[in-house]
């Protein structure tokens, strides 16, 4: 996979530009391939000292990065043409006051299947003018699909996996609005293996990142029904029940108001009626309108 994404690279038409490897791996398979590929590319290996995980060998790539502009490219990842970099550079030329710029991407499937991933302008409004409703759907996409300005302090949060992406777009655009192009400039490799895979139904590892997030500023709760929808068909599908258990698995985060009015709220009826999707829905608006009262 990461000699897909170094050759997609080297194809770049635009030549301004430096690629940092930071390797996790147990061993020199990635610096061997490296090697093959340095040969007139402008590329730096860093061998961490031990396994950092994710995001922080992220972090590790993105404090040895010199230029104004970076990207984080996914080693399962690869750009989608050879003018991928310079129409991403041209953009945010055009655009100084924007934190960022994302394109299109490509899922690929492991059977070669194609889903084009794109915004659209209402949603790119949206975006500009409340950053925070990416919290209700991601819809800028993978990180390998954006490319940001370098500010002081920007770095994704060691403390998040299924969040990480949106929590980071969230603080990017703190500096300034986006910017979209339409053109799908980065081809996304979908595979078992990938992080997001393996955390997203586990709740010891969502609860504890939405309690983190959703601390981070008031606003990302105020969103109205759907926020609360989404929180409400979270803790149905994890099958919180009480009290003590939302406060384990919030694991030392403070635990948001919210979270605690849904628990007691669902507490109330029984587990096979919040799995009937009707009732369901007409206890969560119930709920909702309830939450505004208090």
């Amino acid at each position: 996979m990461l000699e897909r994404c170094l050759h997609s690279l080297r194809l770049q038409e635009h030549a301004d530009f430096e690629v940092i490897v930071t390797d996790d791996s147990p061993d020199d398979s990635v610096a061997d391939l490296v090697r093959d590929f340095r040969a007139g590319f402008p590329i730096r290996y860093e061998k961490n000292p031990s396994a950092l995980g994710s995001p922080e060998n992220w972090n590790a790539a993105l404090a040895l990065a010199k230029g104004e502009y970076v990207k984080i490219l996914h080693h399962d990842d690869w750009l989608r043409s050879p003018n991928a970099l310079a129409t991403i550079a041209d953009q945010l030329d055009q655009h100084p006051n924007a934190s960022m710029a994302y394109s299109a991407t490509v899922d690929v499937y492991p059977n070669n299947a194609e889903v084009v991933h794109q915004t659209t302008p209402a949603q790119l409004d949206q975006l500009n003018r409340r950053p925070e409703s990416l919290l209700l759907g991601n819809f800028v996409g993978a990180p390998s699909g954006v490319t940001f300005r370098k500010f002081p302090g920007l770095r994704f949060d060691p403390q998040l996996k299924w969040l990480v992406d949106i929590d980071f777009y969230l603080e990017a655009l703190k500096h300034g609005p986006a910017v979209y192009i339409p053109e799908p400039l980065v081809n996304i490799g979908l595979h078992e293996m990938q992080v997001t895979n393996a955390v997203q139904h586990d709740p010891a590892v969502v609860l504890p990142e939405w309690a983190h997030v959703l601390g981070k500023n008031p606003r990302y709760v105020k969103q109205g029904w759907k926020m609360y929808d989404l929180l409400w068909r979270m803790f149905r599908n994890f099958g919180i029940r009480s009290q003590d258990e939302l406060v384990r698995y919030c694991a030392g985060n403070p635990v948001p108001a919210v979270f605690r009015q849904i628990v007691r709220a669902q507490c109330r009826v029984p587990a096979a009626l919040l799995r009937a999707g009707p009732a369901s829905k007409a206890l969560m608006s119930a709920a909702w309108v309830r939450s505004l009262w208090l």
